[in-house]
């Protein structure tokens, strides 16, 4: 049989250019590159990979004139009609829910800019994601963190005084530290804020009325102090021999800035975050497998095109 050289494959990549899309042959091409350096192709067997590409692309070619719209329209409305309407744990991670069924198909036909159950899947590096405590210091410090999640607080209305009393547990958890949680309060909020004992803050502001002093506390219980905005919650789970981390709230765009995640596989299911980040194109794509996806979890099957 005849053994097939890199020369060969780039020649008969060259002869599918105007058959097939140009990014389908380039992608075949750094296949068929990839399999020759681990083993040898016959020509037979190069013949029918191209074969079998080039049906395939064949295949899913529609005929000019066909009405796609209408056709598309009713693929997804009559099974849409045997759809669910509730809310479900995530598969595999029961503390956290997840809109399926016709509810999330309206999400993502309608564009929705505000979803129900925005979520995130974090995949890391390694060595991150071989590491179950590498994960979890990771999940803990991506989340948005409160003064509630890290303290007890006692407020005296009339002195306007706000004493605080924060967990070294909890602290130590998200890597924080009394000074740096004095300090944010201090800076954002332009108040008197003191530390006595180690872990107690006083805050002070004794010229408010109670009305705005009222507002102050919520402002302090409402201050993000760490993590990243809109992480409400995370998990650790292992997943196919490494750990992932499945989040409550979605911001794609920080989450993708942390050294610790592999920016090639971490997705999200809020298509307007994927369209400001990514681009159009990759919301396009998000759609597509959204609903895809969506469909399959009902037991419905539709034709992808």
């Amino acid at each position: 049989m005849t053994k097939v050289t890199e020369e060969t494959v780039r020649e008969e990549m060259g002869k599918l250019e105007g058959k097939v899309p140009s990014y389908v042959v380039r992608e075949l091409e750094k296949a068929l590159l990839r399999r020759l350096k681990e083993r040898e192709i016959t020509r037979e067997q190069l013949n029918k990979v191209i074969k079998a590409v080039t049906d395939a692309y064949v295949n899913v070619l529609v005929e000019p004139g066909e009405a796609v719209g209408t056709v598309a329209a009713q693929s997804i409305g009559e099974p849409g009609t045997q759809m669910t309407l509730r809310t479900f744990h995530y598969a595999g991670v029961a503390e956290l829910n997840v809109t399926l069924g016709l509810p999330r198909l309206i999400e993502i036909l309608d564009a929705r800019k505000q979803i129900s159950n925005p979520l995130m899947t974090i995949y890391l590096k390694p060595p991150h994601n071989t590491s179950k405590d590498r994960a979890k210091k990771f999940a803990s410090r991506i989340v948005t963190t409160t003064i509630d999640d890290i303290a007890d607080t006692e407020s005296d209305m009339v002195r306007g005084i706000l004493d605080i009393s924060l967990n070294r547990n909890e602290l130590q958890e998200r890597g924080l530290t009394p000074k740096q949680v004095a300090k944010k309060i201090a800076d954002e909020l332009n108040v008197e804020v003191g530390i006595s004992g180690g872990f107690r803050l006083r805050v002070r502001h004794p010229e408010a009325g109670i009305t705005e002093f009222k507002r102050l506390v919520a402002r302090i219980k409402e201050l993000p102090l760490a993590g990243i905005t809109g992480i409400r919650r995370a998990l650790v789970r292992e997943e196919g021999g490494e750990f992932v981390v499945y989040t409550e709230g979605s911001n794609l765009a920080e989450i993708l800035k942390q050294p610790e995640v592999d920016v090639e596989r971490t997705v999200t299911n809020d298509i307007h975050e994927i369209a400001k980040v990514l681009g159009i194109e990759a919301a396009r794509k998000a759609i597509i497998e959204e609903a895809e996806r969506t469909l399959q979890e009902q037991g419905l099957e539709v034709d992808i095109r």
